[in-house]
């Protein structure tokens, strides 16, 4: 089980670590964005985790968790479990690989935690999307905002990444029985990753820690996407640190 306990300030901050993964080491594909979060950060630790690394990892710290690991039963599901155990590991940034950074993180250190705001979340567009089986556990009266994954940070052992891993693995019977109803029925896993290790699971979790103890000891910073020139907000930005350029790989 992942423990918890934080004594000094210096553990309640983020760690100059950076954590990004593929499935093995060719990421030409993503060039020259993994460049630019090290041209920005050169002065990070930078961790990079194939596969294989990645079950290596898993089977020397958290053999529990590598068992979890191997029933998820779509590929991205288990890189979503593995950026949560990782960060609550190591601490520090886990980064997409499609992600162009603009600066340095350095200002986001004294934070226990940051994640960006995806976008807004209008109750018209929840009610209507939730219809379309998106936003399952979302309450669309109180939830403004969807919270992103694609990059985010914490300082080791944080509160935060433990809920995310552990009610993954508490709720990994009813992730493997729903993804059977659903290909059984030929229904679309269109948003199945988003609401069970994606996106809209962090979201939901987030609203969750807010009501918990621990968010005033270990308080999440939400960044709102940054503005662009031509004065509005550019969403699946990182404040304006980085942006996603969503290439959308976990699809294939």
């Amino acid at each position: 089980n992942l423990s918890e306990g934080f004594q000094t300030k210096t553990e309640t901050q983020i760690p100059k670590i950076i954590i990004q993964t593929w499935k093995n080491k060719d990421i030409s594909r993503f060039k020259p964005l993994p460049d630019t979060v090290k041209k920005y950060n050169s002065d990070y630790e930078y961790k990079f985790f194939t596969d294989e690394d990645i079950e290596t990892f898993l089977k020397q710290n958290y053999p529990d968790y590598f068992k979890i690991y191997n029933q998820l039963p779509i590929k991205i599901m288990k890189i979503d479990f593995f950026r949560y155990v990782a960060i609550y590991h190591y601490g520090g940034f886990y980064i997409d690989l499609d992600v162009e950074c603009y600066k340095s993180f350095n200002p986001l250190l004294n934070h226990s935690a940051v994640f960006p705001i995806e976008n807004e979340l209008l109750k018209d567009v929840c009610i209507r999307d939730k219809k379309l089986g998106r936003y399952k556990n979302h309450d669309c009266d109180k939830y403004k905002v969807d919270v992103g994954q694609y990059i985010f940070g914490a300082c080791p052992k944080h509160p935060f990444m433990k809920i995310l891993a552990d009610n993954i693995v508490n709720n990994i019977n009813n992730i493997n029985q729903e993804y059977q109803r659903l290909i059984s029925n030929k229904k679309s896993t269109k948003y199945f990753v988003d609401y069970t290790t994606g996106p809209d699971y962090v979201s939901h979790e987030y609203y969750q820690y807010l009501k918990k103890p621990n968010y005033k000891l270990k308080p999440i910073e939400l960044l709102h996407a940054g503005y662009r020139e031509n004065g509005k907000y550019e969403w699946f930005s990182f404040g304006d640190y980085a942006k996603h350029k969503l290439f959308g790989t976990w699809k294939y």
